[in-house]
């Protein structure tokens, strides 16, 4: 019974419909095969062969598919049904295969074919059936035949048409009656085998020798059965080898069945792993991966790693417990209780028994917490109560209790704001009438640092104001007002800046504060200052005063307006070695290109790229480019850090002398008078300051007398931190305040004097 390839396809399908079949038999299909030379297929001698064939089988133990129930029937023509090969019918059924639950086994192929050899008067016919066995899962021909062993046959005299159709599909009936016998003993005897490949991956050579021989022990296991693939790789892995390995394998077990053994032998070999099958669908053999999972020698690895493990764990544990006890008692030797009970509080390690030692510890800082709490309280009431002695006693001895008490910083604060509050009472009101501008200001301090005292201090406030506004205020603003009317300018600002520093700070001076801020600016505005650089004359020779925002520096003989100068051979002419430029209220050192190069802070200077300058600058003139050397002629440069747009410079006298002094004379032949000299770059205020013999350029050390000189529209001067010093005078009068410096003023610094003379040179 045949059809076209497109509905055997089909009917292959179906075949997953067919009944539970007999375990230990073939499961087998019979098709027909039409060729050019067969019956056609509407000819009854196919399904009479058919028929018989599949009887045969079923007779003798074989389960056959019913091809009429699934529908198979031979409905096409011989010209469509020609041409299928073998390996067309073993594809599709292999297609059906993978998803039915009884898969075929063996497909017996066969065709009819009718050969007739005339003689005389006589013509006899040879009904035969060529064919072939095809196992499906292997692929393999399990039998063919030709038929030829069928005999010639005279159908009876006059048989033709439906006799002679008749006469043909009985012959073919009993060819097919004694081909299925045929088959049947034949496929008795055939051993079926599959034929996989088995690849065994990351395996220890013991655990592949174990499934190996699991494999060669199964009771179906023939000789020779399996061999290996290649030589297979070996890897080493810390204290294990890893093999990779593949063989070949014929078996009778199918795929499945071979994929659960392989499992079964990876568990009994003490292994953990996977195994998954490959299939193909072409006639090659079946692939099964077998992948080992996890970690192999847990057993030897637990004893090499878990030993040193516990071993540096004992060592850690009983580090940590040395360190815990030291640390313990090092703090049981010091004051600091409060510290030591936050140590306890934390354990060396969790669920770890603590030593008897650290219970008795914390029971003593206890009890020492305890009296440093009780110290705390007295010295808290005596101070409510300004009882300061008593207060200190009581904080001494909580301090030698637990220096560390969170409360205890906070009182001591408090002990000494109100001591200093005490004090400063004390010596207001010991000046209040000499000195009621300073007592009034102690008295405002003593009132922030302690208010509970703001009751006694406010009224000798009052008392101190009131003096100061009938003696202080009104002398200095009478002389202020008399100084204008005779045009002493200099006098009327002192005298009003004066009051003005006395009531500073004070409440209730508003009124005068403004009045007094007016007279000075009267006076100020009078004032013309000097303008441009200056030189300084009397105590402050060989000083010059340098207000440009450009500052050539470079060789000559003697002293050039606006410039620094030294007559040092080794260096540039002045505009050529070094520029200091003022941009943005700062300093900076540019070389325009020297020839011997200058170096700030041990950097040679890049040609025209400036360098700014804070702090104490070195700048060494004229020692080389290739390489860079430091010259000579250094210049130490001191920036204020409050006036960074300012300088004072000086040459570096300590580096000259570890020069060869001969060698300098025939370089540096005014070195003498070039380092006695002394450039003060102004903008903002400079200090200068006398000192033994004469006023010098810089902040005071001590209680030396002292001001500040700037330059913005002309020079100016101030008292340093704003304090007038009776000691710093103009003409005469107490600097008290910024002053224009007119030209001429005379400014004395204690017993030391000096002035201001323009034109440098």
């Amino acid at each position: 019974m045949m059809c076209s390839f497109a509905r055997l396809s089909l009917c292959l399908l179906c075949l997953s419909l067919a009944s539970s079949l007999h375990a230990s038999g073939w499961n087998t299909l019979v098709v027909g095969d039409i060729q050019a030379d067969t019956l056609p297929p509407e000819h009854p001698a196919w399904r009479s062969a058919d028929r018989a064939i599949a009887q045969a089988l079923i007779e003798r133990g074989f389960d056959v598919f019913d091809k009429s129930a699934l529908g198979l029937v031979s409905d096409c023509e011989a010209a469509a049904c020609e041409g299928y090969k073998q390996a067309d019918f073993v594809r599709l059924a292999r297609e059906l295969n993978r998803t039915a639950r009884q898969p075929m086994d063996l497909m017996v192929v066969y065709s009819v074919t009718v050969t007739t050899r005339s003689g005389p008067g006589v013509d006899r016919v040879q009904v035969r059936l060529p064919g072939k066995m095809v196992d499906i899962d292997t692929g393999r021909l399990v039998d063919q035949w030709d038929g030829s062993l069928m005999e010639f046959v005279e159908p009876a005299q006059g048989c033709v048409d439906g006799c002679l159709r008749q006469w043909l599909a009985d012959r073919a009936r009993q060819g097919g009656q004694e081909l299925g016998a045929v088959l049947a003993e034949k496929l008795a005897a055939y051993v079926r085998e599959f034929y996989f490949r088995l690849d065994l991956r990351d395996f220890t050579p013991g655990e592949r020798e174990a499934i190996l021989a699991g494999l060669r022990a199964a009771p179906d296991y023939r000789q020779g059965a399996l061999r290996e693939l290649g030589s297979g790789a070996r890897t080493r892995e810390w204290l294990h080898h890893r093999v990779t390995a593949s063989y070949e394998l014929a078996t009778p077990l199918r795929a499945g069945a071979l994929r659960q053994r392989v499992e079964g032998l990876i568990e009994q070999a003490g292994a953990r792993g996977s195994v998954s099958l490959r299939g193909s669908d072409s006639l090659q053999d079946m692939h099964l991966e077998a992948v080992r999972q996890g970690f192999p020698y847990a057993g030897r690895y637990t004893a090499g790693l878990i030993s040193p493990l516990l071993l540096g764990l004992l060592a850690f544990i009983a580090w940590r417990y040395r360190l815990y006890d030291r640390t313990a008692a090092d703090l049981a030797s010091t004051d600091r209780p409060s510290e030591g009970l936050r140590f306890l509080d934390q354990t060396p390690l969790p669920g770890l028994p603590r030593r008897g030692r650290w219970t008795a510890l914390r029971e003593d800082w206890q009890r020492r917490m305890a009296e440093a709490d009780s110290a705390l309280k007295r010295a808290e009431a005596a101070l409510d109560r300004v009882e300061l002695d008593e207060a200190g006693q009581a904080l001494a001895q909580a301090a030698t209790a637990a220096s560390d008490h969170p409360r205890l910083p906070a009182l001591q604060a408090r002990l000494q704001k109100q001591s200093e509050a005490a004090d400063l009472l004390i010596k207001a009101r010991a000046v209040i009438d000499e000195d009621p501008s300073r007592a009034s200001k102690w008295l405002h301090q003593a009132r922030a640092l302690d208010p509970s005292l703001a009751e006694p201090i406010g009224e000798l406030i009052e008392q101190a104001e009131a003096h100061l506004r009938s003696t202080v205020l009104t002398r200095h603003r009478q002389a202020a007002e008399a100084a204008l009317k005779d045009e002493q300018w200099l006098r009327a600002a002192s005298q009003a800046g004066q009051a003005l520093f006395a009531i500073r700070g004070l409440e209730h001076f508003d009124a005068d504060a403004q009045a007094l801020t007016s007279l000075r600016d009267q006076a100020l505005a009078r004032i013309t200052p000097q303008r441009g650089d200056a030189h300084g004359t009397g105590d402050l020779k060989d000083t010059w005063l340098l207000t440009g925002d450009e500052i050539q520096v470079g060789r000559a003989r003697g002293v050039m307006p606006g410039a620094i100068t030294m007559n040092y051979k080794r260096i540039s002419r002045v505009g050529k070695q070094l520029r200091i430029k003022r941009e943005g209220g700062r300093l900076f050192a540019v070389d325009p290109g020297s020839t011997h190069g200058s170096m700030a802070d041990d950097v040679l200077l890049a040609n025209g790229q400036p360098r700014r300058l804070s702090a104490e600058a070195v700048v060494a003139l004229g020692g080389g480019r290739e390489p860079p050397r430091p010259g000579a002629a250094r210049l130490i440069i001191e920036v204020p850090e409050d006036a960074s747009a300012s300088a004072i410079v000086r040459l570096d006298r300590f580096q000259l002398k570890l020069l060869n002094s001969d060698d300098l004379a025939l370089a540096w032949p005014t070195m003498r008078e070039d380092v006695g000299r002394c450039w003060l770059l102004v903008r903002d205020g400079l200090p200068v300051h006398a000192a033994a013999d004469r006023i010098v350029p810089g902040r005071p050390a001590g209680d030396e007398p002292g001001l500040l000189i700037g330059h913005d529209d002309g020079y100016w001067a101030a008292p340093i931190d704003d304090t007038p010093d009776e000691r710093v005078c103009l003409d005469g009068e107490v600097l008290a305040g910024r002053t224009p410096l007119a030209e001429g003023v005379m400014i004395q610094l204690g017993d030391r004097r000096m002035q201001l003379q323009g034109d440098a040179v």
